[in-house]
């Protein structure tokens, strides 16, 4: 299974990935694979969201899940 089918299958479970939860099915480079996925065809959507750090401070994040279209298609 490539990088990119991994993501795929791992969105499909889960709804959405992160870059953290990649790197334990292998994904280091999360958005070269979703550039793979798009460019294959599959509407990948990127979002932002605000994590709070350990010391209490915010980040934000990016995940990405499927988009309405290719969840209509699937």
């Amino acid at each position: 299974m490539t990088q990119a089918e991994k993501v795929l299958a791992y969105i499909n479970v889960y709804g959405s990935i992160t870059q953290r939860e990649a790197i334990p099915i292998g994904v280091y480079r999360l958005s070269a694979r979703v550039w793979d996925l798009r460019h294959a065809g599959h509407n990948i959507v990127g979002e932002k969201k605000k994590v709070r750090n350990a010391d209490g401070s915010f980040s934000r994040i990016s995940f990405y899940r499927l988009g309405e279209e290719h969840e209509r298609t699937l």
